[in-house]
């Protein structure tokens, strides 16, 4: 049940309970849409770059490191439940700000120019869906020790 919104801004911005990167991002992405059940497009959009480490009197050395900026993640949802058929929404992912590549949480596009009552009650059902279904999924591996995935930030 849709419960009143008191705080838009608060209501549109999912926070994640811990910083997350793009593989665990997606993770949770196939989680929500496997559970509501919904469909989810997305497109991943991060700065990266390949340096060349340099000696202190400007010689360049054949080490090469990567390192992977800021991570954004945007898309749509779209409720396939029955009695929720038109609900769907935008949303992207807030970048961290002091770990790149990484992402802090999901938030929902706010319409310029709306208050909370403008809101159609299946769009609100569906953020407190996803909210849930994101909850879950933290609630489920908070005791699963995490597999290590394959980093952009890895050195060459």
């Amino acid at each position: 049940m849709t419960t009143p919104i008191e705080n838009l801004d608060e209501r549109l911005t999912l926070k994640l309970p811990r910083l997350i990167d793009r593989a665990e991002m997606e993770a949770v992405l196939e989680y929500v849409a496997k559970r509501l059940p919904a469909d989810i497009n997305y497109t991943v959009s991060y700065f990266a770059d390949f340096r060349h480490d340099a000696s202190n009197k400007g010689i360049y050395k054949r080490k090469l490191s990567r390192t992977l900026g800021t991570l954004t993640i945007a898309g749509t949802i779209r409720s396939l439940l029955r009695d929720n058929p038109m609900a769907f929404d935008t949303f992207q992912t807030q970048p961290a700000e002091r770990e790149d590549g990484k992402v802090k949480a999901i938030a929902f596009m706010q319409v310029p120019g709306w208050d909370a009552k403008d809101y159609r009650k299946e769009v609100v059902q569906l953020w407190d869906d996803v909210r849930q279904e994101v909850a879950n999924y933290f609630k489920e591996r908070k005791s699963i020790i995490q597999p290590q995935h394959p980093s952009p930030e890895a050195r060459f």
